[in-house]
């Protein structure tokens, strides 16, 4: 059993954290209530005594439906400390999945902010084990209990041993392709991650980390590094306002940024209209989906030396593999161009990567001929301390995304099924070619979403594209859905049509139907970035001709 005990690590570095390290909490008027991590360590050892106060302890599922702050960490902390299992879940998943997925997990007690106390109203049969409820937050709630109550007395604290194997966390995935599900996060995956990005962001010589993926900013706390949360819409991050990035970025000093592909975009074009640069960044990670190469390009020369990565992963196995800018743009981007998908770089650290065939049956067992060449499509699949061995209360879907490899020694090797489509080139860097589920089949042949779109995203005009498919009366159909860039949209569309057409013919991707989108494509609520292609192909559906 592995022994490495991620929460005793965690306070051992927030405790001795220096005190120029700080959590900086933007408000709405633009300025920054700053705490240390002191603050917070002493903070814990009352919200730990009053949890345990109220029956909160080893092993008990908590909802935690707080934005991130002081309170939000010291309220995670406490409970790591104290044994109990925190239960995350986005709410920009939208409410009805959020009741689904309050339901599966079986909470014992809820710390929320006091309008998600609301949920109760909404979904009463989804609480059958709840025993206790918390409102954080100004006021209070009709039948909780205050935040600020459990904060009336402190004792000596001490975090709870953990071992390795331990439930540590359950966090949801997005639901974008499929019902949003319960992910298990041990001890040892939560160390895992933790080593992977400390040594992905390298030394930390003083960096302020801004944070516009919430999911991060655990990472961030549990490192003991400076962060800065801006006052901004976590669960809306394409109206994040550039603007008010740039002020955190000038008054906190930041150096480190995490956010999504259009928390980016809107950034670098915001940066690069008032002639601004982010000389003073050394490095930016982009996640959650892939980054148009414009951007990266933007970004990269926005920086002026500093690195901008883009790692790959999921949920279930976070972080798989990343790559730099100047890789990007001076290596790939042209490959990207002519149809060879989004290259996503080498495995970081520990991690092990294989292509197996395509199929939609689950596969308990690794066999032989299940690996495919290099070079070949397939489905990707991930093994490593970082990946966790299954969904809380969820065999079928375990059993669906897992294979176990056993080695003559008698030793397993659990591998995690991604659903992404993809390769590996000669260099052996990881080539990301979209989500299994988003493949067309068209002619008896399999069209990968995202090589199709990388052809047509390197239009000057275009922004961004879905390739869709649908049935008709007359038979299947293959659309290109596009949305412009801004002014781009073209004047006569007619002939533009027959221009990407043309595009199409070359490449040989047999199109029936080019789409011309008004306003935005429709994405996900989580980061605004991924594509809502299953909604596109029911409008395609009805605009084709």
């Amino acid at each position: 059993m592995i022994k490495t005990d991620f929460v005793a690590e965690v306070f051992r570095r927030i405790t001795n954290a220096p005190d120029d390290r700080m959590i900086m909490v933007g408000s709405e008027n633009g300025s920054f209530q700053k705490y240390t991590y002191k603050q917070i360590v002493a903070d814990v050892a009352y919200v730990s005594h009053g949890l345990k106060g109220i029956g909160v302890g080893r092993d008990t599922r908590v909802l935690v439906l707080m934005r991130p702050g002081f309170d939000f960490f010291s309220v995670i902390v406490s409970l790591l400390g104290v044994g109990a299992v925190p239960v995350l879940i986005d709410p920009g998943i939208g409410i009805k999945q959020m009741l689904a997925c309050i339901r599966n997990a079986d909470i014992h007690a809820m710390v929320v902010e006091p309008r998600a106390c609301l949920l109760r109203v909404l979904g009463p049969g989804c609480f059958p084990s709840l025993k206790v409820a918390v409102s954080a937050g100004g006021r209070a709630f009709p039948f909780t209990v205050p935040l600020k109550k459990l904060r009336r007395h402190a004792g000596e604290f001490r975090p709870v041993p953990r071992e390795g194997d331990d439930l540590c966390m359950i966090a949801f995935t997005s639901g974008s392709t499929g019902p949003a599900k319960g992910v298990e996060f041990t001890c040892a995956n939560m160390m895992a991650s933790m080593d992977i990005f400390s040594a992905m962001v390298g030394e930390d010589k003083g960096d302020v980390d801004l944070l516009c993926l919430p999911a991060l900013a655990l990472i961030s706390i549990a490192l003991a590094r400076s962060m800065v949360l801006p006052a901004v819409d976590y669960a809306n991050l394409a109206s994040v306002d550039p603007a008010a990035l740039l002020s955190a970025i000038s008054q906190c000093r930041v150096t480190v940024s995490f956010g999504s592909p259009v928390v980016f975009r809107n950034l670098a074009r915001h940066c690069k209209m008032n002639n601004i640069d982010l000389s003073g960044m050394r490095f930016a990670c982009s996640a959650g989906a892939p980054i148009a190469l414009d951007t990266v390009a933007a970004f990269r020369s926005l920086m002026k030396g500093g690195q901008f990565l883009t790692p790959y992963g999921a949920t279930e196995a976070l972080p798989v593999t990343s790559i730099s800018a100047d890789e990007i743009i001076d290596d790939v981007a042209e490959i990207t161009a002519n149809g060879g998908g989004t290259c996503v770089g080498q495995p970081l650290g520990p991690t092990r990567i294989r292509i197996i065939r395509i199929s939609d049956e689950a596969m308990p067992e690794w066999t032989d001929g299940l690996e495919l060449e290099r070079g070949c499509i397939g489905e990707i699949v991930v093994s490593g301390p970082q990946v966790t061995k299954g969904y809380f209360r969820k065999d079928a879907e375990t059993r669906s995304a897992k294979i176990f490899e056993t080695h003559s020694d008698g030793l397993r090797t659990l591998w995690h099924r991604m659903g992404d489509a993809g390769y590996f080139d000669e260099k052996g860097r990881l080539w990301f070619c979209g989500r299994l589920k988003h493949i067309v089949i068209h002619n008896d042949c399999d069209y990968y979403p995202v090589c199709v779109e990388g052809i047509f995203n390197a239009e000057p005009d275009i922004w961004r594209t879905a390739l869709v498919g649908f049935r008709t009366n007359s038979g299947s159909r293959m659309a290109l859905v596009v949305e412009f860039n801004e002014n781009g949209k073209p004047a006569d569309t007619r002939k533009r049509k027959e221009e990407l057409m043309g595009v199409a013919e070359r490449h040989s991707i047999p199109l029936t139907d080019i789409l011309f989108y008004a306003g935005a494509l429709p994405t996900d609520r989580r980061h605004n970035s991924k594509i809502e292609r299953g909604q596109l192909a029911e409008w395609a559906k009805g605009n084709s001709r």
